[in-house]
Formats: structure tokens, sequence, C-alpha cells
């Protein structure tokens, strides 16, 4: 017979089992992204990995032979930076499942002015002095706050 201490060893080995799988699953689809992207008029082709680098470059018409080293240059920088957007997508796409909502912004780039923390968080740090700061002033309307405090959050 076994006792509630080995079924619940076993539950949270199966439990890291499964993540172990699923984030081996979401490294090998990371791994083989791909995105090509072409140059208006075939004149470039450019394939880019998952990181934005840069694993092959084409020119699959004679297009850029007619064009001035700087409209060349730029179609190359576009048709990268194309490939490259296509690829964060792509990536953005595979990793959605495994990102808390709170923190998708920060996935894309976007710096919150108020840092996602859960509930449980929000509690242990609500009462400690170190995460305050002084301010005068309540941002959403600038009236003069009584406790003369804002939290960061």
């Amino acid at each position: 017979m076994t006792s509630s201490y080995d079924e619940r060893i076993g539950d949270l080995l199966a439990d890291y089992r499964r993540q172990r799988d699923e984030l081996a699953e979401t490294r090998r689809k990371i791994e083989e992204i791909s995105v090509t992207a072409t140059a208006p008029g075939r004149a470039v082709t450019v394939t880019v990995g998952a990181q934005g680098e840069i694993s092959e470059l084409g020119f699959p018409t004679p297009a850029y032979r007619r064009m001035a080293p700087a409209e060349l240059a730029t179609v190359l920088l576009t048709t990268i930076a194309d490939a490259r957007r296509r690829a964060t997508a792509e990536m953005e796409a595979v990793l959605k499942p495994h990102v808390p909502p709170e923190f998708r912004d920060l996935a894309a780039g976007v710096v919150p002015e108020h840092p996602p923390m859960t509930e449980d968080v929000r509690r242990l740090v609500e009462d400690d002095p170190r995460f305050v700061r002084p301010q005068e002033t309540d941002e959403r309307d600038g009236r003069e706050r009584a406790d003369g405090e804002k939290r960061w959050w």
C-alpha cells in the first residue's frame, strides 16, 4: 500500500516529466522555425531562423543588377526586417501557451509601467516599505495623496 506522501511524490514526478516533455517539444518547434521573405520584384529572398539569424540570402532574378547600391541595400534591409518580423510572430505563437497572460506584453517588447505580479506576490509586498516610493500626487488625477506615498504597482 502506498502512502499519500508517495502518491504526492509520484504526482510531482509525473508533472515534472510532462512539463519537461512539453518544453522539449516547444524547443523543437522553435528550432524548426524558418521564414523566407521575398522582396517586391523578386530581387532578393531572405530566410531567417527563430532568432532572426540569416540562414539563406538569394537573388532569384537578375533584378538586383539594375539597382543602385543604396537601393539594393534598402531592399535587403527591408526584406530582412520582414523575415525577422514574421519569424518573431511564429516564435510568439509557439511560446504563447507557456507564457502567463500578464507577461505576454514583455515578450512583445512592451515594458509596462507597473510590473505584473500575481496576487500572492502583491499580498507579500504590499506592506513592505522597500516597495513604496514617495509620491505627493496621484498620477491618475493629480490630487495630493493623503498618505504621501504611492506604491509602484
